[in-house]
């Protein structure tokens, strides 16, 4: 009997692996292929389809693919390579009204933008901060489509906001926030990208500044943990207000100006640096 147990274990784990045992790719559309990955080069990747994994061999560019999950548990983000001739052009100047710099700590690109005197990030900071930093996939009640979420960067608790930015960078106090905006509070669509926002209040977009209604994570444990996603963006300030709270500023789909409020530290916010 011990033995027949023994082999009908072995069995299923047999098939567990077969079942489970592929790797994903997901495409920057938000489709999946379940496939085995044969080989990797700087611009593509080979694969064969797991529905067929003795048939023929694909091609696939990497500039299609955001992930791969691997049939070990490992994931690789396609979003975040940079090769080095790439990188190599990416001079960091910050002369001129815009352009793009390298974080070197992940070798993630991201877009500025000059705004007056200031010179800000024009994308939501996406880097994996330790601890107190949330991917938006991974909050319960975010159903938000893949492609969308990772335009939106990441969520930080404030203390991990507060330090989060790259060198030469840091997160803007409250009087940062209000120097980008003074002058322009009721022309708030300037600062908001033309897509992502619910019934059609899009902005224009004429600063460069892409602001895109992010939402916010709460910090209860079980239940509602993500707020907001298509109708405010949210951003915290380097600004505490007392001990539990810190300030942040915030941009609804139906208003037209920044407004400055507070939230509990541990709730997650996203993060717009500006230039030291």
């Amino acid at each position: 009997m011990e033995k027949r147990n023994l082999l009908l274990l072995l069995f299923l784990v047999f098939c567990l692996h077969f079942t489970f045992a592929q790797d994903i790719i997901i495409l920057k559309n938000g489709d999946e292929i379940k496939s085995k990955v044969t080989e990797i080069a700087n611009d593509f990747i080979k694969y064969r389809k797991y529905e067929n994994i003795d048939g023929p061999t694909y091609n696939l560019s990497t500039n299609e693919i955001f992930m791969i999950k691997y049939e070990n548990g490992t994931k690789e983000m396609f979003n975040k390579i940079v090769q080095k001739d790439k990188e190599s052009s990416q001079s960091n100047d910050f002369s001129g009204s815009k352009g793009t710099f390298v974080d070197e700590r992940d070798g993630q690109i991201y877009n500025w933008v000059k705004i007056g005197d200031q010179i800000w990030m024009a994308q939501n900071l996406a880097y994996d901060g330790e601890g107190g930093c949330w991917d938006y996939h991974t909050i319960h009640g975010y159903k938000g489509n893949v492609n969308f979420y990772k335009e939106l960067g990441k969520l930080y608790n404030w203390e991990t906001a507060c330090k989060v930015c790259p060198d030469g960078w840091h997160l803007p106090s409250e009087k940062e926030w209000f120097l980008l905006q003074k002058g322009w509070n009721k022309h708030v669509r300037k600062f908001k990208a033309n897509y992502g926002w619910i019934f059609n209040k899009t902005g224009t977009n004429e600063f460069g500044f892409s602001a895109l209604p992010n939402g916010y994570r709460h910090n209860k444990k079980k239940y509602h943990l993500y707020y907001d996603v298509g109708h405010d963006a949210y951003w915290w300030t380097s600004d505490r207000r007392g001990k539990s709270f810190a300030s942040y500023y915030k941009l609804s789909w139906n208003s037209s100006s920044f407004r400055s409020y507070s939230h509990y530290k541990s709730y997650g916010l996203g993060v717009r640096c500006v230039k030291d």
